[in-house]
């Protein structure tokens, strides 16, 4: 029996070594969002605050509710690297290059399968440090108004260029494309 505060087998561990999982870098990282990021519509109490991300529709964690940690920055910085490497999504395609402009959940969502489960990637990313996010809050518009405007896609990754990613790869490159 594993000690409670112990972090059993990451997601991302578990997913490299299936040999009878999809091979498809962004399906692989549709799989570690879909098992990493806690969700919430409206958070209350100290554990909620310090874990969650306002993702603008809900919040999101990479913490379970023990404090436990889902993924860890390095995990979720090498499975994003790896999706925009292969850059061939569900119904489009986002290259590094073009990720690095900014997305909307909406072009995410299209990228990674589901709207849902960009703004769990777009609220991870954030908790983890990789990127900003750009709602209308960010802006002080709140009501109706933000929850429009949030449904036409005014909801965007705002990269860093100083981010884990930047230097994920970076050092890929300087290794000849292997980490």
């Amino acid at each position: 029996m594993a000690i409670a505060d112990e972090r059993p087998e990451s997601i991302w561990t578990q997913l490299k070594q299936d040999a009878t999982a999809n091979r498809n870098p962004v399906r692989q990282l549709a799989r570690l969002v879909d098992g990493a990021a806690i969700t919430a519509a409206n958070p209350q109490g100290a554990k909620f605050d310090a874990n969650f991300i306002d993702a603008g529709f809900f919040h999101v964690s990479a913490v379970d509710f023990d404090g436990r940690e889902l993924v860890t920055v390095e995990e979720f910085t090498e499975a994003v690297g790896l999706a925009l490497e292969f850059s061939h999504g569900e119904f489009t395609d986002i290259s590094r290059d073009h990720f690095q402009g900014g997305l909307s959940y909406i072009e995410l969502g299209a990228w990674i399968g589901d709207q849902g489960r960009a703004i769990k990637l777009m609220g991870l990313g954030k908790a983890l440090g990789l990127w900003d996010l750009a709602t209308p809050a960010l802006l002080g518009i709140q009501g109706e108004m933000a929850k429009d405007l949030l449904g036409k896609g005014m909801f965007f990754i705002i990269p860093q260029s100083d981010s884990l990613l930047t230097a994920w790869f970076e050092a890929r490159e300087e290794k000849g494309g292997i980490l």
